[in-house]
């Protein structure tokens, strides 16, 4: 799991005015049957090109296509996957999760990572600290 100061810096970028492709799939094998997650993928990309305006469908065609590949090539392991990417300013991110997500697609002015500070907050840290005193009686 990505820490919040990674998540901060995430959603800090600054893509200069090129849209950001953040995706997240469900993995969890229990529910992929043959990587349907990249059926599920497709869907979201056909999904969002009639939300999309049309300068930017291009870009949104280009960045899913970067994705797609490299869903194709890669090894899926964990349960949920999150992935940025934004080819105009060289900017991929690709993080597999041990917790499970609901499928998600936005092209947007920088990261989402709603997603990702879910999680997070789901999940909160906490320490414990295991003290030992000893006791010495001295005669």
């Amino acid at each position: 799991m990505l820490s919040l100061e990674q998540i901060a810096a995430l959603a800090a970028f600054d893509a200069h005015g090129s849209p950001v492709l953040s995706v997240y799939l469900d993995l969890d094998p229990a529910r992929q049957l043959r990587r349907s997650y990249r059926m599920t993928f497709a869907e979201l990309v056909k999904a969002a090109r009639a939300w999309v305006e049309a300068p930017a469908s291009r870009r949104l065609a280009e960045e899913a296509a970067r994705v797609q590949a490299w869903l194709d090539a890669e090894v899926r392991r964990g349960m949920g996957l999150a992935v940025f990417s934004c080819a105009p300013r060289s900017f991929w991110r690709a993080e597999l999760l041990a917790d499970r997500v609901t499928n998600h697609l936005t092209f947007g002015p920088t990261p989402d990572v709603a997603p990702l500070l879910r999680i997070a907050d789901e999940y909160e840290r906490y320490a414990v600290a295991a003290v030992e005193r000893l006791i010495s009686h001295a005669p």
